[in-house]
């Protein structure tokens, strides 16, 4: 790719997340709870993720969060709600939490590490090309271990007990992607992996 084209790729980027910033006014202001729109690998297309202004980050110190909006001629949300099946063979509860283990070489695990690479690439379009930044793969990390863990006030108790006793079933996953982290030297994806029972 020629320098004048990603130049040109990035103008544009630029334009169009400002052209969204504007549509998503009316939404940040609104109380009321919204009906989300799930994604998955049938409809996910990375040219669809915009960016928003960076703003202070209130954990990382130094550091900016930069928010995560999927913009389509049809619809526009803030934050991606991405969800796949994972066979689980096996939850461990805990007092507060518990943890789903599963075989980290599926498909579907694939798919949103490659999935992770894809938004932090296109984010890298529009950096300034004069700071060279380490992007930090956490979900291809984590996913490597082959377990997550998730709060039990994250889900359903009830919605969850089938699972406990048959981990042969598959349960759908949600991965959502909130935003981007940004420090001096590194970036990367600010997320949540939990059960969608909804």
């Amino acid at each position: 790719m020629t320098t004048t084209r990603i130049e040109n790729e990035t103008i544009n980027l630029h334009t169009q997340t400002h052209r969204t910033k504007e549509a998503l006014t009316h939404t940040f202001n609104n109380k009321k709870k919204e009906k989300k729109i799930y994604l998955n690998g049938d409809n996910f297309t990375p040219d669809c993720i915009f960016f928003l202004e960076a703003v202070k980050n209130k954990i990382i110190q130094g550091g900016t969060f930069i928010r995560v909006i999927y913009s389509t001629p049809f619809f526009t949300i803030n934050s991606i709600h991405y969800t796949f099946d994972c066979a689980i063979f096996k939850i461990d509860q805990f007092y507060n939490k518990s943890i789903f283990r599963f075989n980290p070489h599926q498909p579907c695990i694939n798919n949103i590490k490659e999935m992770e690479k894809q938004i932090l690439a296109r984010y890298a379009q529009t950096m300034d090309d004069s700071y060279v930044k380490i992007a930090k793969y956490k979900i291809n990390e984590f996913v490597n271990f082959g377990n997550f863990k998730v709060f039990n006030a994250d889900w359903n108790d009830g919605a969850m007990q089938p699972y406990i006793h048959d981990t042969q079933k598959k349960i759908e996953l949600c991965l959502k992607i909130i935003g981007i982290w940004e420090t001096s030297t590194e970036y990367g994806l600010i997320y949540k992996l939990f059960p969608n029972f909804n």
